[in-house]
């Protein structure tokens, strides 16, 4: 075990402890992650997606495993971590489609109500639904590339005592956001 990790996965002191011991500090670690989101943060979205129901699994088995024998403790504690990443995974497309659906019903109920006085017919927010529920995923990946920029610049302005600044935050997401670009077409045309 690292030296500096708790002995425990729960133990909030211990992993505060050795937050303030790394060598690079919360802001450090900020600039490093900011670094990651505006590079490359769309192609991290599906790891930001795993790994918080990995860590869980990881949690609730360490927690649950405790007293049995090592070499079978640590098989069912990765084991929960990649059941708990793939479910995590699964829950996070069927709200992205959830919500497709719901906002293109939505859209398609006003957008009626915005030319017509009447109530629309049960179609057309379904219609809507269906709509948004085949549109919004694709709508969402592109939308990542403009939003993960963004909170990168965040993490960085921070990490460099600049979070005030409109000018270093939009410099630095445009540079994420052309360098995400770059690089999305670069894979596109392989």
């Amino acid at each position: 075990m690292l030296p500096l990790a708790p002995k425990s996965l729960l133990d909030a002191d211990a992993w505060q402890r050795a937050a303030e011991a790394t060598p690079l500090g919360i802001q450090g670690v900020a600039v490093l992650g900011g670094v990651a989101l505006c590079v490359a943060g769309a192609r991290l979205y599906r790891v930001a997606i795993f790994a918080p129901g990995a860590l869980l699994g990881l949690v609730a088995a360490e927690e649950l495993t405790r007293g049995m024998d090592e070499g079978i403790r640590i098989g069912l504690i990765l084991l929960a971590a990649v059941v708990g990443g793939l479910i995590a995974g699964a829950v996070e497309r069927l709200a992205i489609a959830v919500t497709g659906g719901l906002v293109g019903g939505w859209a398609a109920w006003v957008g009626w109500l915005s030319f017509q006085p009447r109530e629309p017919s049960w179609w057309v927010p379904a219609a809507g639904a269906a709509v948004g529920l085949l549109l919004f995923p694709a709508l969402f990946r592109t939308g990542l590339k403009l939003v993960t920029p963004l909170l990168g610049a965040l993490a960085i302005a921070w990490g460099i005592g600049h979070a005030d600044s409109l000018l270093v935050v939009a410099a630095i997401t445009g540079v994420g956001l052309a360098i995400q670009l770059a690089s999305g077409r670069g894979a596109e045309k392989a």
